[in-house]
This record gives C-alpha cells, sequence and structure tokens, in this order.
C-alpha cells in the first residue's frame, strides 16, 4: 500500500480581501468547499465578481 500526502494550498493574495477576511472569521455564506474557492481563485480576476458569488453584498 502507497502513503500518499497532498498539500492543499491557496495563495489569498488572488481572492478578494473581504472573502480573506470571512474565511479568517470562519464566516462561509455558501458553504463553499475548497476546491470551489481554488476555483474561484484562479478563474475570477475581478474583486467584485468573486465577492458576487461569494454572496457579499
Amino acid at each position: 500500500m502507497s502513503n500518499r500526502s497532498f498539500v492543499w494550498y491557496l495563495n489569498l493574495c488572488y481572492l478578494s480581501p473581504k472573502i480573506v477576511a470571512d474565511i479568517l472569521e470562519y464566516r462561509n455564506p455558501r458553504d463553499m468547499n475548497l476546491k470551489e474557492l481554488m476555483n474561484l481563485a484562479s478563474e475570477v480576476v475581478n474583486f467584485e465578481k468573486q465577492e458576487k458569488i461569494w454572496c457579499i453584498e
């Protein structure tokens, strides 16, 4: 049996500061998982669009 280790790394500078603040305060309005969050950071460059997806008004 092989042991495999994975390290998930998300560079928070690619996320809106409001989203980062929510993450640090344990708020996740959409119950977004890590994979979705990583996709958001890599695919959506505009912070305002990220916040709409994250449901920040």
